[in-house]
């Protein structure tokens, strides 16, 4: 990273670069093409007013092709310069030496700690937006996004068992009673952006149904919204996510990325707190976060057959 090739003018090697350039290009393309992607991202571009939320995260295939290399270059120094650094070891190491390593090759200058901004909070839209494409394909493709606008972090924990009761889990709603018992989807899931306040609905249907669907998808949150889960239903939630937690507790990636979304994000959460605080959430908090979905978009897919 420290020491990239350079041709004689200070640049990035052109011929590396273009390579690059290209496969970068091709990555994000094969992303697109995945039809369920696809929607997922052209849903986030015409639900998101802010530029930078509705523009996928790394850019378009468009957007790579026309980088500058210069640009790309000083960019590169910039960084390097400027930009906060922040270095998460896992493993037996001698931390003096690894310092001592990191200041050698990086270069380590003091430089004033940033203020990152990472939520994002949009207002509700007046209107539904709805847009329709069409494609030859086998399956339509039926995705809404739902603002929760709850409060961080006194609901954080209630918002993430709102979804995993709503749609992120085998027994969720979604699931169970559109999928399972209404055969009205080939799949029918939800997933939560804690940092954008949104909740994403997918789904795989004929598009004939698709108003059908719609309708189920609003009955599932009005059924929680009505306390429609037993006690026993919201436990076995608990544990799923748990469950999942604990998986990830033999990953030392995950070990890294929950270091660092705590450093920015500056708090201490580690996995007993946050199994504390998820036990603690009553059936009323999940209630609560569910009566603070508004729908906000639809795009539907249409799936054509040739």
């Amino acid at each position: 990273m420290v020491n990239p090739l350079l041709d004689e003018a200070g640049l990035f090697d052109e011929k590396i670069f273009t390579l690059q350039q290209k496969n970068l290009a091709s990555y994000i393309k094969s992303i697109q093409d995945n039809k369920r992607s696809y929607v997922a991202m052209q849903i986030q571009s015409a639900y998101y007013t802010d530029v930078v939320q509705a523009t996928p995260q790394m850019g378009t295939p468009e957007d790579v092709l026309a980088l500058d290399r210069a640009e790309v270059t000083a960019y590169y120094h910039q960084m390097l310069a400027q930009d906060e650094v922040l270095i998460t070891i896992n493993g037996e190491v001698d931390p003096m030496q690894v310092e001592a390593d990191c200041q050698a090759s990086l270069n380590l200058v003091a430089r004033p700690a940033q203020k990152w901004q990472l939520y994002y909070q949009q207002a509700l839209l007046p209107a539904v937006i709805r847009k329709v494409e069409k494609q030859v394909l086998n399956q339509s493709k039926l995705d809404f996004v739902f603002a929760l606008n709850y409060q961080h972090p006194a609901e954080n924990y209630a918002a993430i068992l709102f979804n995993t009761l709503f749609g992120a889990s085998p027994l969720s709603k979604l699931f169970v009673n559109i999928r399972e018992k209404q055969s009205m989807a080939y799949y029918a899931s939800s997933s939560l952006n804690a940092f954008t306040n949104s909740l994403l609905i997918q789904t795989g249907i004929e598009g004939r149904n698709a108003k059908k669907v719609e309708m189920l998808v609003l009955e599932q949150l009005t059924s929680i919204i009505a306390g429609d889960f037993s006690a026993q239903e919201l436990q076995m939630a608990k544990e799923e996510i748990i469950t999942a937690w604990e998986s990830q507790l033999d990953s030392q990636g995950n070990d890294l990325n929950q270091k660092n979304l705590n450093h920015f994000l500056n708090r201490q959460s580690d996995y007993a707190t946050r199994v504390a605080k998820l036990q603690a959430v009553t059936k009323a908090q999940v209630q609560a976060v569910a009566q603070k979905a508004r729908l906000q978009a639809v795009y539907l897919l249409d799936g054509q057959e040739d």
